[in-house]
């Protein structure tokens, strides 16, 4: 689980609570972006965010640019 705040354009990171068997890996804390990897073995889950002034969104990709 990742939890995030955005204010405007900004984003912080509020917490990365990897599940049972995985660790996690913060590459960003904000204020642009928020990045954590979630390893397991060979897996590595990333879920990254960006806030643009509106309501938090997800992608399981890289964003838009």
């Amino acid at each position: 689980m990742v939890r995030v705040a955005c204010s405007g354009y900004f984003i912080e990171l509020i917490s990365a609570i990897p599940s049972n068997g995985y660790s996690a890996k913060v590459v960003a804390r904000g204020p642009a972006n928020v990045e954590v990897h979630f390893l397991r073995s060979s897996e590595d889950l990333s879920v990254k965010a960006v806030c643009f002034g509106q309501p938090i969104r997800y992608y399981e990709q890289d964003p838009p640019r």
